[in-house]
């Protein structure tokens, strides 16, 4: 869809918004001199203007809650027959803009001066996956969802759009935009300032091959002297309270974007800017953020990166490797050896950055449960209909029985379902507690659904399906008619 396409649908769409008209916003010259958030009208007559370049293709992948339009930028100057894929998609989250802005910013710079994507690289931008949060100002979707904790069910038309995305274009390189409060309850009792102004993170499941991790914690640490020549407090991604109180790495889970499109192998990645979110004048800084992203998303953008090889190959390996002989399915964040480290935050009355020690810094991934890697997984008839179009939803493979079988099975249960934290180990709800029975001859009847693990989209229906996950596919409201009698069923040798 061209411009044409694009252009029919902005009066529609426009006439819902809410948002400030598209006529008094203009992108300012540089990304430090944005002052406020692209509205919607504004983002659509932005494209509009793009797509006049013949770089530059505007499609409108899918629709939100609310009707407007859920807008891919493609942008390619090169002719390569394979060229490096990357991903660039943001606001999932409706008031966290300055990663939205970043992009809009940079789909109209490389419209204007194509010399600056090299040639190799094939840039997809889908700059705001919740256009109808950003324009109600509120985290989550007109449903009241948050769309980052939506990719295990993608119970939602804009999360279901990004994966019908990733799965079509299957980028080597994905970035999820986002933004976190530098100045919440916990910092301002102490008096400080989350001293990152920019945090970035790679998708990090026990699963996922470690070649691909690797080097995409490779990437994370070598925009470190970029950053800070640049003069940005930037990171690796942490999350949980100020020094000495618990600070890990983004969760290893499948439930966000991070994780749920890296499963498709590819390295993906989240990045966060700080906003001051108590402040009166909240986007008082938003160029510097602006900035900031537009400087680590360029970082992606490198032309003749000596890495590219070695991260191509990883990338093809674990889009072809075999599962493990061994399933992780309880993992989390700790710290071997109650190593000290010292954290920096930023004293508010002063402005000076303090050294805080800590013991708290969990950088280390530990799995404590494991579980022999099944041949497949058996779907009972009766819940055909309900997993049937999820699967397909995730691109994993299927099949259903047209007559009875028997197969080698081990039959899971559930035992609880822990919804509340754990206050003594400090683990998030949602926990499924399960039982497996031994292995047993098992007849699946006429319509039951089999998962056959010898296929691309392995690992990731491995870690949804499997049973025994501590935090598995029963936890969530749309598969509570799995937790009495339902469970998937592990077909074994």
């Amino acid at each position: 869809m061209r411009i044409p396409s694009l252009l029919f649908f902005i009066g529609s769409v426009a006439a819902v918004s809410a948002a400030p008209s598209a006529d008094d916003f203009q992108l300012p010259a540089t990304p430090e001199a944005f002052v406020r958030p692209v509205p919607y009208v504004a983002l659509e007559r932005i494209l509009t203007e793009a797509a006049r370049a013949p770089h530059v293709t505007v499609t409108r992948e899918g629709d939100s809650v609310q009707g407007r339009g859920l807008w891919l930028v493609r942008i390619r100057t090169g002719t390569s027959p394979d060229p490096w894929r990357v991903f660039f998609y943001a606001q999932q989250h409706g008031n966290e803009p300055a990663g939205k802005d970043a992009l809009v910013w940079m789909i109209s710079d490389l419209a204007a001066h194509p010399d600056k994507l090299p040639e190799d690289i094939e840039l997809y931008i889908l700059p705001m996956v919740n256009p109808d949060g950003a324009e109600l100002a509120q985290r989550r979707n007109a449903n009241r969802r948050d769309l980052n904790r939506d990719h295990i069910t993608l119970s939602q038309p804009e999360t279901q759009t990004l994966h019908r995305i990733a799965q079509r274009i299957l980028p080597h390189v994905a970035v999820d935009c986002h933004e976190f409060s530098r100045d919440d309850g916990d910092y301002a009792e102490r008096g400080w300032i989350s001293w990152p102004l920019i945090m970035m993170d790679a998708a990090n499941h026990p699963l996922f091959d470690p070649a691909v991790t690797a080097a995409a914690l490779h990437h994370v640490e070598a925009m470190r002297p970029a950053m800070a020549e640049a003069g940005f407090n930037y990171t690796r991604y942490y999350v949980g309270g100020p020094p000495p109180t618990e600070a890990r790495h983004s969760h290893p889970e499948l439930d966000d974007a991070r994780n749920g499109v890296g499963a498709y192998g590819g390295m993906s990645f989240i990045i966060e800017s700080g906003q001051f979110r108590r402040s009166a004048t909240p986007h008082a800084d938003l160029g510097r953020r602006v900035a900031a992203y537009h400087r680590l998303l360029s970082g992606f953008l490198q032309n003749n990166d000596p890495a590219r090889a070695n991260e191509r190959q990883a990338i093809e390996a674990a889009r072809s490797r075999a599962l493990p002989a061994f399933l992780p399915t309880n993992y989390f964040w700790a710290n071997r050896g109650l190593q000290i480290r010292t954290v920096p935050v930023i004293e508010k009355s002063s402005g000076r950055t303090l050294e805080i020690p800590s013991a708290s810094v969990f950088d280390d991934l530990v799995v404590k449960t494991v579980v022999e890697a099944p041949v497949a997984y058996a779907i009972a008839a009766r819940h055909a209909a309900l997993f049937a179009p999820w699967l397909e939803r995730h691109g994993i493979a299927f099949s259903t029985l047209d007559a009875p079988q028997v197969v080698t099975g081990e039959a899971a249960s559930l035992v609880r379902l822990e919804k509340h934290e754990d206050p003594v180990y400090q683990r998030y709800g949602g926990r499924t507690i399960t039982r497996v029975s031994p292995k047993t001859p098992v007849e699946l009847p006429a319509g039951s659904l089999i998962v056959d693990l010898k296929q691309a989209a392995a690992v990731k229906a491995a870690i949804l399906l499997e049973p025994g996950m501590l935090y598995g596919l029963s936890q969530y409201e749309e598969f509570e008619a799995i937790r009495a009698d339902g469970l998937p069923l592990r077909v074994v040798k």
